[in-house]
């Protein structure tokens, strides 16, 4: 939300400068098409670190507001790029939006969120587990299961690259075009 009011009150010169570099590549993209598994690469990268962060945040408590930072920050981000491209190009824009913004991140917005307070409740459950000098099955159940649900989200986090990576170029190549 906070990032849609950004983008609908930020400056006109912003906007036009923006625009003018969406509008660069909107006409490039179709003549030129995209390095899929470089956008894999680059997607996985990034979902990576991002994981990593969330991660170590579960396990230091100190670090759980870093954690849920990055979790805002992403929506920001999606907030500002979906009504930055309704503000520019109305309809279109949200054809856009929906081709190259919505599928990811119909899996990882969500997967963030329930990620991130999967980790809050980790990061509680081991102060507890400290506080009660809990038996090694307990721990053993704790840390399991912390470590099955880090599989489970970064098994999303391949699933959004993957999308990021090879889906979304294929789709957008013939939306491109209607900007032309």
């Amino acid at each position: 939300l906070i990032g849609s009011i950004a983008a609908i009150t930020s400056k006109r010169a912003d906007s036009a400068e923006m625009k003018a570099y969406f509008d660069r590549f909107l006409s490039a993209y179709p003549l030129q098409g995209a390095a899929r598994s470089e956008i894999f690469q680059i997607s996985m990268l990034n979902y990576l670190r991002l994981a990593a962060l969330m991660w170590i945040s579960g396990w230091f408590v100190w670090l759980l507001p870093l954690g849920a930072l990055q979790v805002g920050i992403k929506g920001f981000r999606t907030g500002f790029t979906v009504a930055y491209l309704l503000r520019c190009y109305q309809l279109r824009g949200i054809l856009l939006a929906v081709i190259s913004i919505l599928p990811q991140n119909l899996i990882l917005i969500p997967a963030l969120c329930f990620f991130m307070v999967y980790q809050i409740k980790f990061a509680a459950d081991r102060r507890h587990l400290r506080g009660v000098g809990a038996g090694s099955v307990l721990k053993r159940q704790v840390y399991g299961h912390n470590l099955a649900m880090t599989g489970v989200f970064l098994a999303l986090l391949l699933i959004c690259a993957l999308i990021e990576g090879y889906i979304v170029p294929t789709m957008l190549q013939p939306v491109c075009r209607l900007f032309v």
